[in-house]
């Protein structure tokens, strides 16, 4: 379905009011966009964003319009679909419909309420997870991670490129989805600071870092 100019998947119960009420962009819906400028603003360069948990695009058709390359990491199919349809006329993101982690394996991803959960084994859909250290890519100068707890494992896979390029980062930290993969509150806030970040600012669970 198609809600304030947005792909959205059929069963989407939580976006569409959201988007029908927001600012718009290009003349389409948006989500937080509040965060996404307060965070960019703090961007020096802007070559290349990387969104973590991408969902429909929602931040990534934004970014595209701030950054020369745009890189969205989005393992949920519906997702994924819907993500590569509202960045198409972009032109400069790049979508990865496969998940980011401490390990390259394979992975099992299950849905709940449009929310997914990597686990290894178990039920739901399979799905290959990557680390982004092994990747080649663009220098990235902004990093958001939104993957529904499991940021400080993305982060564990990621320390290589996160310390030698020292992008802006934009990480959601939720008490309770921390928990869900047993990991403690602000744990992957800690985790950069121990590389060298300080929180810029924090907003409802969302922590932007910058370098000192």
């Amino acid at each position: 379905m198609i809600v304030a100019g947005i792909h959205l998947p059929d069963r989407d119960t939580h976006f569409g009011p959201l988007l029908e009420a927001s600012e718009r962009v290009d003349g389409k819906g948006t989500y937080q966009l509040g965060k996404l400028r307060r965070a960019v603003a703090l961007v020096k360069h802007r070559g290349h964003a990387v969104d973590v948990g991408a969902q429909v695009g929602l931040w990534s058709r934004v970014l595209a319009r701030e950054f020369q390359n745009v890189t969205a990491f989005e393992p949920v199919p519906e997702f994924a679909a819907c993500l590569s349809l509202n960045c198409a006329a972009a032109g400069n993101v790049k979508v990865h419909d496969f998940a980011l982690g401490p390990e390259d394996i394979c992975c099992v991803m299950e849905q709940d309420e449009g929310v997914a959960t990597a686990h290894v084994g178990g039920d739901g859909f399979s799905v290959h997870m990557h680390i982004l250290d092994d990747l080649v890519m663009l220098p990235i100068d902004f990093l958001k991670i939104d993957a529904e707890g499991y940021e400080t494992a993305i982060l564990h896979g990621a320390e290589q490129t996160i310390r030698r390029d020292k992008p802006v980062v934009i990480l959601e930290q939720k008490r309770k989805r921390l928990a869900r993969y047993g990991f403690r509150p602000e744990a992957g806030v800690d985790l950069l600071r121990s590389w060298g970040a300080d929180v810029a600012w924090e907003d409802h669970g969302d922590y932007c870092l910058i370098w000192k």
